[in-house]
């Protein structure tokens, strides 16, 4: 069977080579048209023949012109702006020239927007490249030709003799006869030339190779989505479609015929006359009657496949016996021959599947299917619930081959049907607007479906209304549910007091399922605007506080929006215990050896009244013998079993006061800038004896400064007897002043943990100094004059002093003063200079911390410190008195810090980060770290804009979404510095959009400044109980948010990709990052037009420097949604890029 469709191929090449030989020879001695005289009523005085502003043509003088000077226009683009009528044109006086020819095609694009020319006419049968066109290498589109008639030689078609170019939504409707190649509409399809979405309704006579929609359809060329109704007859490879199909490429899709085909030679078929090898055929019916030929020579389908391809393809059997062919070598399956009757059903294309249900329509007058238009619908759904209270949402997605069909929006029709399939309504929707990527909307309100209706289940069918055809049919299911949930109480009130109110509350729903179910407990019978609970149905529902009479509030919703309210009837409550008064003083104090007199207690209650004093129990007992402090307790109930208690304290004491006595002298003498050290004072009592310990100490010494200091000894012993007040007088007397010709300044020193160092010691020339402190009780601090550092500053701007421990080090700038907001301020209070204060540091070790260890396991519950837990804390220190007069606990200028990691490793974890406490809400938080490597260990160096504690965690996170993708490395390590968070179940949903809101707060976190707590709200739609209203806040502060203009920032709106642009380049400013003059092109990015024109600097900032890059290498994506990993990956790229971390 191979050898034999081997040798009919090679005889049908051969014999075909040999027709078309012919053809060619004949249109050689055929006169081709030629430019004739410029029409002078003609001009085209509207555009440009450019793609934003096309020729428009109005009239039949004007389209004239481009017929007969079209080698100025041959590749111009054009539109009609209205229909062009030739009726009563004198075609014989004016005849028509068929725009380019085969020496000079038409290759620009006419758009017929819709339009029609009515009456067309050649009458030329030695006219080679006959019909509107001669010869297209263009786009003709959305054009209509009416009452047309064409008669040429070869290569003859309404529309065009021969095609190259993409013809989509065509029509024609007349008639055209022709030598061979002769077609309703396309003469020869070749060259990859496009029928699309057109049909034919003219009659066609030829020779050989005659169609009703194309003569032949050739090699790389494709018929789709169309059809034709017209006769075709000739007198070999007549087909009701395409009378020919050959050569590789060659397909026809999506198409019918139903006009009749006749031929008196052979090749004489339904869809095509004669399929050859490389092409193929599939999805087609044909309903005209076959004639003229032998039996062998015509088929319901196709008259002769020679190593052709011919599937899911029907034809009609009334009335005939022919087959799906003549005679078939090629290839072919699922065919079959059925009646008119069963043409009409759905259920006879049922194994073409979704090629026919997402291709193909039914009218509803029961007729034969029709090709779906070019625009497709796709994704339609809805919302399921329909109800008076709530509105069908549906949306779906439309999208053409053309961009024009759909400019104008989407005409849109829709059916409600019940269970039987019985029509409920029908409702339209003339033009729906779509978006940018062609998605639309529409809501269906209650009120729209005729009335009444029955609750139930109702199918929803949608389809589109294209520009020539509907689409084809979508569908969903409804529900119509309009009765209200049916809410129940088990306890329906209580009259009797109780401390508890509770009852087992159920709603139910016939039409759906109760989506939403909450409760509120009021003192009073309306139903409250706020306070809601929400709970399950059968739960019992309580109140456990309050007293008089309580209502059970509860609002059911179901599905479909219905809300039922329902009150309970009172429950009355008591719950405050009674009013318990000792009488008499409390404590009570009397001397050892004196009388205790019970004096008793008083108790009233809010609902009993008063209550007898016999129903207050009195217990414990005092021994006035007995120096000590004694406790009587008090109880009483009320009638509802709500209780008091009081206890009073009742001190036998003794009475002897304790005696101080100084060690060493009462008048002590300091030489200035000399060390004082408080010999301080022995305290001794009768009952208590050496109290010594407790003596508290009032006053301080300063010897910096000259003069007389006081320093007063107090204490008190157990009972509560305090001693005569001892005092020490210290005088600081000036130092020795030399022979000198200038006075000697004293100096001020730098007290690192009780030592005293000389600041001429320090060459402050150097980049920095280091002062190691050896720590007592886990803690070191140094003292450093802001003179000191004052005058560090004018020798070195950028020296730095280390403070070092071993459990951590801090760099101190000699630019702190200016780094402390309020610092200024902070002076002014207390009337002291820049010169007059400290600066003191305090390091302690908090790795011992119970409650620091339970809050870290608790913010980081997978996390594991590897360094001590170290607390940082800056005091600002009045020099004269030594008193604290404030702390620095921010600042505008990042200070560094180093903890050294305890853990031995050659390499640092690849998931760690540093954290700082947050002692507001008892949570550690991200500050950015770098590991350094110091010697053989490792030390974790932070920048932070706060003091506080501080600690390095291995923090390892993993996700069960991330699949391996190329954002998984970026969100473990954000996540492992507490960056961005999963949404639960061990799940990070990558591909989730992120609100300006979370991005915004996730930003603020990433720089590691904290969040500003309080102050006014930025933005009207910015709340202050909202979770990111601090956050947000503080992003403003920043300059962060300069995007969000007016009066609303719109927190819940899904971030776009040139929004996070912007943001992150704010931030780069805001960190003062370093930047080079190289230009970045962003040509490379089809869509970077779609680039806001405020935004087109900071996306290629961004991607110059490599935090941002396209979805792909030729998208952008500008507008797109910001994703979850997206902003993990541009969080770890910014932070590295601003060397804020490894």
């Amino acid at each position: 069977m191979d050898g034999l469709r081997f040798d009919l191929s090679k005889k049908l090449n051969l014999s075909f080579r040999l027709f078309l030989a012919i053809t060619l020879a004949l249109a050689c001695f055929v006169p081709f048209a030629s430019p004739r005289a410029v029409s002078a009523a003609g001009g085209l005085d509207e555009g440009a023949g450019s793609e934003e502003d096309p020729y428009l043509i109005r009239s039949a003088e004007q389209l004239y012109e481009v017929s007969v000077s079209q080698s100025v226009y041959l590749n111009s683009r054009f539109r009609l702006a209205a229909d062009i009528d030739f009726t009563g044109w004198d075609w014989s006086l004016r005849p028509w020239t068929p725009i380019g020819s085969d020496a000079a095609p038409f290759t620009g694009d006419f758009d017929g927007a819709g339009h029609v020319v009515i009456g067309l006419a050649i009458n030329e049968p030695s006219l080679a490249y006959a019909g509107m066109f001669g010869y297209n290498d263009g786009t003709i589109r959305r054009l209509g030709l009416q009452d047309v008639h064409v008669s040429g030689n070869s290569y003859t078609g309404a529309l065009t003799g021969y095609n190259t170019g993409t013809i989509h939504e065509a029509f024609s409707a007349g008639s055209v006869a022709g030598l061979n190649l002769v077609g309703g509409l396309v003469g020869l399809n070749t060259g990859g030339g496009i029928v699309r979405y057109s049909h034919s309704s003219a009659d066609v006579s030829g020779n050989e190779a005659v169609g009703g929609l194309v003569g032949y359809n050739s090699d790389n060329s494709k018929i789709l989505f169309s059809y034709a109704t017209g006769d075709a007859s000739g007198s070999a490879r007549v087909g009701g479609l395409v009378g020919l199909s050959n050569g590789t490429g060659a397909l026809i899709q999506h198409a019918y015929a139903t006009g009749d085909a006749d031929g008196t030679v052979w090749d004489v078929g339904g869809i095509a006359g004669f399929i050859g090898p490389g092409s193929t055929t599939q999805f087609v019916f044909a309903t005209g009657s076959v004639a003229g030929v032998p039996a062998d020579k015509m088929g319901g389908l196709v008259g002769y496949s020679a190593s052709g391809s011919l599937y899911y393809g029907f034809w009609l059997t009334d009335g005939t016996t022919v087959g799906a062919f003549g005679s078939n070598y090629g290839f072919a399956g699922a065919l079959s021959g059925h009646t008119l009757s069963e043409l009409q059903q759905e259920q006879t294309f049922a194994g073409w599947g979704p090629s026919f249900t997402d291709n193909w329509w039914l009218p509803d007058d029961g007729s034969l299917p029709q090709l779906a238009s070019s625009i497709q619908l796709t994704n339609v759904s809805s919302s399921v619930y329909l109800s008076n209270a709530r509105s069908l949402t549906l949306t779906g997605q439309a999208s053409s081959v053309d961009e024009d069909d759909l400019k104008d929006g989407l005409g849109l029709h829709i059916r409600v049907t019940d269970a039987d399939t019985a029509p409920v309504t029908d409702l339209s929707r003339p033009t729906l607007i779509l978006d940018g990527s062609g998605e639309w909307q529409t809501t269906i309100d209650y009120s729209e479906l005729p009335q009444p209706i029955a609750d139930g289940d109702y199918a929803l069918s949608v389809w589109g209304v294209g520009p020539d055809r509907n689409t084809a049919l979508k569908q969903t299911t409804i529900r119509i549910d309009t009765e209200d949930p049916v809410i129940e109480f088990d306890a329906d009130g209580q009259a009797t007091p109780a401390r508890t109110a509770e009852s087992t509350v159920t709603a139910t729903d016939t039409g759906s399922s109760v989506a939403s179910l909450v409760y509120a407990w009021t003192q009073s019978a309306d139903v409250p605007a706020s306070g809601w609970t929400p709970f399950a149905s059968g739960d019992v529902v309580k109140q456990t506080a309050g007293d008089g009479e309580w209502y059970l509030h509860v609002r059911a919703q179901d599905e479909a929006g219905n809300i039922a309210d329902a009150v309970s009837n009172a429950f009355v409550l008591d719950n405050t215990p009674p009013v318990l008064v000792l009488n008499g003083s409390n404590p009570m104090s009397i001397p050892q050896g004196g009388t205790y007199a019970e004096p008793g207690a008083t108790a009233t209650d809010a609902i009993d009244g008063g209550l007898p004093s016999s129903s207050i129990g009195i217990s414990g007992t005092v021994d006035p013998e007995r120096i000590g402090e004694y406790a009587i307790r008090y109880e009483v109930a009320d009638l509802a079993g709500n209780e008091a208690a009081a206890t009073r304290t009742v001190r036998v004491y003794d009475g002897d006061a304790p005696a101080i006595y100084l060690n060493g002298e009462s008048l002590i003498t300091v030489e200035a800038n000399s060390p004082f050290v408080d010999p301080g004072a022995t305290a001794l009592d009768v009952q208590d004896g050496d109290l010594t310990s407790s003596i508290a100490v009032t006053g301080t010494v300063n010897t910096a400064v000259p003069g007389t200091y006081s320093l007063a000894y107090d204490v008190t012993d157990s009972a509560g007897n305090a001693a005569e007040t001892v005092t020490r007088t210290v005088k600081v007397t000036p130092q020795p002043i030399a022979a000198s010709p200038s006075p000697v300044v004293p100096r001020l020193y730098i007290d690192k943990n009780g030592i005293l160092i000389d600041p001429a010691a320090i060459d402050a020339a150097k980049p920095s100094v280091t002062l190691e402190a050896t720590p007592k009780d886990d803690s070191i601090y140094v003292s450093v004059p802001a003179s000191v550092l004052s005058e560090f500053a004018n020798r070195n701007a950028d020296f730095l002093i280390e403070i070092k421990s071993p459990y951590g080090s801090y760099r101190m700038p000699v630019d702190l003063a200016s780094r402390i907001p309020g610092l200024t301020d902070l002076l002014t209070e207390n009337g002291l200079e820049s010169g007059d204060i400290r600066f003191k540091l305090t390091m302690t070790d908090k790795s011992g911390d119970k409650d620091i260890q339970e809050a870290l396991a608790a913010s980081l519950p997978n996390g594991k410190a590897i360094s001590p837990i170290v607390e940082y804390r800056m005091e600002i220190i009045d020099i004269r008195t030594g008193r604290t007069i404030g702390t620095a606990d921010s600042f505008g200028k990042a200070l560094e810090g180093m903890i050294p990691v305890t853990e031995q490793m050659t390499d640092m974890p690849d998931q760690w980060g540093a954290f700082r406490y947050n002692e507001t809400n008892g949570t550690f938080e991200f500050v950015p770290a770098r590991a350094v490597k110091s010697g053989d260990a490792w030390v974790a160096a932070f920048r932070s804009y706060t003091d506080g504690i501080f600690a390095a965690v291995r923090n390892p996170v993993s996700f069960s979404d991330l699949r391996n993708g190329w954002s998984e490395p970026y969100i473990r390590l954000a996540a492992a510095k507490d960056l961005v968070d999963g949404i639960g179940g061990g799940q990070y949903a990558p591909d989730k959009s992120v609100t300006r809101a979370e991005f915004a707060a996730m930003l603020v976190r990433m720089l590691g400044r904290g969040a500003s707590a309080g102050g006014a709200a930025p933005y009207d739609d910015v709340k202050q109980d909202a979770w990111y209203f601090d956050e947000v806040v503080e992003a403003k502060v920043l300059g962060l948010l300069d995007f969000a203009k007016g009066n609303r920032f719109l927190p819940g709106q899904p971030l776009t990709r040139e929004e996070m642009a912007g943001m992150l380049a704010s931030v780069m400013a805001l960190e003062e990052l370093p930047m080079t003059k190289e230009y970045v092109s962003l040509d490379g990015y089809e869509d970077i037009g779609d680039v806001s024109a405020g935004y087109l600097e900071d996306v290629r900032l961004m991607v110059k420097l490599k935090i941002m890059t396209g979805v792909s290498e030729a998208e952008f994506r500008p507008q797109g949604e910001t994703t979850r990993a997206q902003a993990a990956a541009v969080f770890i790229r910014a932070l590295r890029t601003l060397g804020m971390i490894d």
